[in-house]
């Protein structure tokens, strides 16, 4: 997982990046005497806007990811205080019995 810097440093990267493989001809002529040719900037373009849509899925999976856990905590809880109840519920109806209580996974102290 990336912590804040390093989410920072991969925007920055990726601008720089769709800098270098834009249409800039002054640039590209430096890139050239480097052997770099417009096919490589087209490329690389194509790879930046693959990376973008990438992290775009990503960051969208982990918003919704969130949700589901929240939702998924919410109804634990919802879950825990109905099985308390249901537990104080047996013991009562159970209190001659309680041997019984352990069927239902409540153990018991004899």
């Amino acid at each position: 997982m990336l912590n804040k810097n390093e989410k920072n440093i991969f925007t920055i990267i990726l601008q720089i990046n769709r800098h270098v493989a834009s249409t800039d001809t002054a640039l590209q002529g430096k890139l050239a005497n480097l052997k770099i040719t417009t096919g490589d900037l087209t490329a690389a373009s194509t790879l930046i806007s693959s990376i973008e849509a990438a992290r775009a899925d990503y960051l969208r999976g982990k918003g919704e990811s969130q949700v589901s856990t929240k939702i998924k905590d919410a109804a634990f809880v919802k879950i825990d205080d109905w099985m308390s109840e249901f537990y104080a519920v047996v013991k009562i109806a159970l209190e001659d019995n309680l041997q019984l209580c352990e069927s239902l996974g409540k153990l018991v102290r004899s």
